[in-house]
């Protein structure tokens, strides 16, 4: 089970890992580098999204391909088989 994280820190730790793992409600983490890559994958069951977006902090730009994958029956990991 995933946990909320409620209160601003650090998103990362000094040698590069990811402070805590969970998620937010509203944006709380701090980020002190100049780049960085998002990567969203969605599964609802019956619909699935995986998307790709390049940030650059510095220049304050965000780059995300317009090619992104929806699936109509969700995402096919192979479990269950």
């Amino acid at each position: 089970m995933q946990r909320e994280i409620s209160r601003e820190m650090e998103l990362l730790q000094e040698d590069g890992r990811i402070t805590q793992e969970g998620y937010a409600r509203r944006p709380v983490w701090r980020y002190r580098r100049g780049a960085g890559v998002t990567i969203t994958f969605s599964d609802l069951g019956y619909a699935g999204l995986m998307a790709l977006c390049f940030v650059d902090v510095k220049h304050g730009l965000l780059l995300q391909p317009e090619d992104q994958l929806y699936a109509r029956r969700g995402l096919d990991t192979g479990r269950g088989r």
